[in-house]
């Protein structure tokens, strides 16, 4: 057992020191990995920018020179089938997996025809209720049409009538305007008319006045004192809410 321990400790050592080495070894490798990785990604965009730069110049050359154009369009043809040659085994793949997926959902058509015949009475019904709209539709808008024609034809009647009865009314109009405006402007009837009614009122007002006097003076003289006090006392009311203590 003391042989073995140090032997064990020496192991450690080791695979400790090849692990730091390891380690230290692991920055160079990613590195490698991320220039190969760019690498990798350089080709096939260096070709896209190539083809692109040549589909673009050979617009410009194919009048000048048509077999330079004819060169490079066999070109890409060939560099086309490199590429679809050693993707054909990819596609052979892609194509058996499809094939196979086709094969495996045959029963789809069993489950759409048994969605038709669900559906289909249905939809036959909906059939039937458009028809029923378009008829309903169909005399609505017949009802529309004759309603429509019905008060055009009264519309023409009453404006044939109005049309008719235009030049009476407008004769009225103008009688009844220049009768108003000739009594309007005449103010000379009509404001002695108003002096001598004022005047007649005050007179029959100051007859009145004296009647009531006269007969007062006669009442008194039999003894008949009758107060003549106004029924209306101007400014009587004032200082009424002090008096009754309402307000200070």
């Amino acid at each position: 057992m003391k042989e073995v321990a140090p032997l064990l400790k020496d192991t450690s050592t080791v695979v400790g020191q090849a692990g730091q080495g390891f380690k230290q070894l692991a920055g160079p490798l990613a590195e490698i990995a991320k220039i190969t990785k760019d690498l990798t990604l350089l080709v096939p965009n260096t070709t896209k920018a190539l083809v692109d730069f040549g589909k673009e110049i050979s617009q410009l050359v194919k009048l000048a020179n048509p077999a330079s154009v004819q060169k490079f369009g066999n070109a890409l043809d060939d560099l086309h089938a490199v590429i679809g040659q050693a993707l054909a085994p990819v596609l052979d793949l892609v194509s058996k997996s499809v094939r196979n997926t086709a094969d495996s959902i045959g029963f789809v058509g069993q489950m759409g025809a048994a969605a038709a015949r669900a559906m289909e009475p249905f939809l036959r019904a909906l059939e039937t209720a458009n028809e029923w709209f378009g008829r309903a539709g169909n005399q609505l808008a017949k009802f529309g049409s004759s309603v429509g024609t019905s008060f055009a034809i009264v519309g023409e009647a009453l404006d044939a009538f109005m049309k008719a009865l235009q030049p009476l009314g407008d004769l009225l109009i103008d009688v009844v305007g220049g009768v108003t405006n000739a009594l309007v402007g005449t103010h000379g009837p009509l404001e002695m008319t108003v002096t001598y009614t004022v005047a007649f009122g005050r007179a029959i007002g100051d007859l009145t006045k004296w009647l009531a006097e006269a007969v007062r003076e006669i009442l008194a003289l039999v003894g008949l004192d009758l107060p003549n006090e106004p029924g209306t006392r101007p400014g009587s009311s004032t200082g009424a809410a002090v008096r009754c203590g309402m307000r200070a």
